[in-house]
């Protein structure tokens, strides 16, 4: 999808031969056609939410300004609240990064906590202060279809929580964003990711904007995506 002036796009295809996505002379039907930029393979992409940024196959969801939605795990007030240092604390800041996304006020983690469990860690099914939920759940997925369903999800404006890992007590938790190259694989999947500046940032309060793959890596959880959740506002 390429901008070509402001809010229209052409299509193009993937199968190449320079072939764009046009309606017929007799604007009741559409097929493809070598691209010749004319009128009528220009769309509008009216069903976006504002806050998504289209570019070239590349969908990023702008963040809420005056809100921190990438907190750091390892920051001091979150490893106090949490505890261990804030080893575990991957699933609960992203629950954080959520609710002040969502907003409509800037939630700190004691506010979060409401949804922490020192025994069991988590529960996503939460009544969330503001207007964050979350909504289903969707594990032994192939890989390519939860890139597809992340894509769709980013489309509406909604960010994700992905898991990657094996299971709950070998995982790691970061809320994608954004993808690039139609996220095709781990590397197109942008995330915030709250254990990226390590437990040597303990006096930073924010996490990292990076891949997925590279999360993966630097959390050494390279097995893949293993579960996820879709993400919707109470209002």
């Amino acid at each position: 999808m390429e901008e070509i002036i402001m809010a229209y796009y052409t299509i193009k295809s993937r199968l190449g031969n320079n072939l764009y996505l046009s309606v017929d002379a007799g604007r009741t039907s559409v097929s493809l056609k070598t691209g010749v930029a004319s009128a009528n393979q220009q769309w509008r992409c009216s069903g976006l939410r504002h806050n998504v940024e289209v570019y070239s196959g590349s969908l990023t969801i702008q963040m809420p300004s005056g809100r921190n939605c990438n907190w750091n795990q390892y920051y001091t007030e979150i490893a106090d609240a949490i505890g261990d240092g804030g080893r575990y604390a991957c699933t609960i800041t992203t629950a954080l990064d959520l609710m002040n996304f969502y907003g409509p006020d800037s939630y700190t983690i004691i506010q979060a906590k409401v949804g922490w469990r020192p025994s069991e860690g988590i529960v996503w099914g939460t009544a969330w202060p503001g207007d964050f939920r979350t909504g289903d759940k969707f594990t032994s997925l192939a890989q390519p279809e939860f890139f597809a369903l992340i894509r769709s999800e980013i489309s509406q404006g909604r960010p994700v929580i992905v898991n990657v890992g094996t299971d709950n007590s070998h995982s790691h938790t970061v809320m994608c964003y954004g993808y690039t190259n139609l996220n095709s694989d781990y590397s197109d999947c942008l995330v915030m990711d709250p254990s990226g500046t390590g437990s040597s940032g303990a006096n930073n309060p924010n996490g990292q904007m990076s891949t997925l793959w590279q999360a993966m890596d630097y959390s050494h959880r390279t097995d893949g995506i293993w579960s996820m959740f879709f993400t919707y506002s109470k209002a």
